[in-house]
């Protein structure tokens, strides 16, 4: 399978592009004037927002084989039982 097929399939096992919509939903809650009244919230949101980000970046940055290989690997340990 060549890089760009890959990359393809990585696409949808990553959910990139409900990622996606997952940012823009934070990115409108972190919006809204009483955002950061309940503390705990708003700094879950703002690391989740961080790591939805980086994902992101990851993806659309990932060109060779190591970091195509890289996000390859993140997919198998990207359940809720594997956080940890």
């Amino acid at each position: 399978m060549g890089t760009e097929e890959r990359k393809n399939e990585l696409k949808m096992l990553l959910k990139i592009d409900q990622t996606k919509d997952r940012i823009i939903e934070i990115q409108k809650n972190m919006s809204q004037p009483d955002f950061w009244q309940d503390q705990q919230k708003s700094q879950a949101l703002s690391q989740e927002l961080s790591d939805l980000n980086k994902l992101i970046d990851k993806f659309e940055s990932a060109n060779s084989e190591s970091e195509i290989l890289e996000l390859e690997n993140q997919t198998l340990f990207s359940n809720e039982y594997d956080k940890n």
